[in-house]
């Protein structure tokens, strides 16, 4: 009976044993199709970031940049932003930031000037939202950014030219209404000088002046 019951416990150990095996192998491909699922979403999430054509800064709380993908550095002609502070780049949005104005749930929009190395002005359009962690505690900042640069060049070369076009109709305007009275006097002249009405030679001097 011993020997049996001792048998009988081997086999079930054994038979659990291998279904025990069985569910841990299907556990592990599961985990590693969820892994590598994961580094897939992963690897697009990357490749997104850095594709994308407006730039994409992360900040810690101290505004330190923590990432900053291609178009950021292709913007601001500067490829090295990751560890420098946000100051830097756009002190306005750091006095923003710290005016309150940013809250969890919403983004803010501003507009602000950059210069780059050579000096140059840029206008760019900035989007600051915050970060949070699981406890809602904040964990930095996420700028998203374009130039604006070439766009509001185009408004002030269409604006000059409303401007020019605004002066060309006045002018076109206060010509055609001297023009009217002009007209109506060199006609009033012409027949007066046709029909040798004046006798004094000095009006007929003026009216011939006139025409």
């Amino acid at each position: 009976f011993a020997v049996g019951l001792n048998n009988f416990a081997f086999f079930t150990v054994a038979i659990l044993s291998g279904m025990l095996s069985q569910q841990i192998d299907f556990m592990g491909s599961q985990l590693k199709a969820q892994r590598e699922d994961l580094e897939a979403l992963r690897d697009f999430n990357q490749m997104i970031v850095e594709n994308i054509a407006t730039g994409l800064l992360t900040t810690d709380d101290k505004y330190i940049i923590t990432h900053a993908n291609r178009a950021s550095g292709r913007i601001l002609e500067d490829f090295r932003l990751e560890g420098k502070n946000l100051f830097e780049l756009f002190p306005k949005v750091i006095h923003f930031i710290r005016s309150g104005e940013i809250t969890p749930h919403k983004a803010s929009r501003l507009e602000v000037e950059f210069v780059n190395f050579k000096n140059d002005k840029m206008s760019v359009e900035v989007i600051v939202s915050m970060l949070q962690g699981p406890e809602k505690e904040l964990r930095g900042y996420m700028l998203l950014f374009q130039d604006l640069t070439h766009v509001k060049r185009i408004e002030y070369q269409m604006r000059q030219q409303e401007k020019l076009a605004a002066v060309g109709q006045l002018a076109a305007g206060i010509a055609h209404e001297i023009r009217n009275p002009l007209n109506a006097l060199k006609t009033s002249a012409y027949f007066l000088l046709n029909a040798r009405v004046p006798s004094n030679e000095k009006i007929r001097e003026h009216l011939e002046r006139i025409d």
